[in-house]
């Protein structure tokens, strides 16, 4: 079980939890709180904004992440393999080349598939899906590759 890899993407989460309550407190807060040197030129629905649209912009993160992830690991597992030029041809390589199951490989994809609707214009509508059930997608797609040194 590849602890490393999953290590990292462990680390988007915690930072998530702590943007998710930082924001909230923000939003809680602001008739105390708006005022203060940290928050200068923002106004509550920017706050709003935020609290709405964080999940989406950490899944992002999270997606990038895990895209880097792989191309780590092909590098090192697999040297002499041109690294594929698409997210999408990346996941199927490390899929084909490491043996994992079919759902894990289609739960990745629909993570990929949710963020490129939140970062492309004009990409297919994905179903909404929380951090939660992406962090847990792509720890799927990582747990049976074995660990990078």
């Amino acid at each position: 079980m590849s602890y490393v890899l999953i290590q990292r993407l462990t680390a988007v989460r915690d930072e998530f939890r702590v943007a998710r309550a930082a924001v909230t407190f923000a939003e809680r807060t602001w008739p105390q709180s708006g005022g203060e040197p940290e928050f200068h030129g923002a106004r509550m629905e920017h706050v709003r904004l935020t609290v709405r649209n964080l999940q989406g912009t950490y899944v992002i993160r999270l997606f990038a992440e895990f895209e880097e992830l792989l191309r780590y690991y092909l590098e090192y597992r697999h040297p002499q393999r041109r690294l594929p030029r698409t997210a999408e041809a990346l996941i199927n390589r490390v899929a084909l080349l490491e043996h994992l199951p079919d759902a894990a490989r289609e739960g990745a994809h629909e993570v990929r598939q949710y963020r490129n609707s939140l970062v492309h214009v004009g990409a297919v509508t994905a179903p909404l899906l929380d951090f939660d059930r992406a962090l847990s997608s792509l720890n799927r797609y990582l747990a049976p590759l074995p660990d990078p040194p």
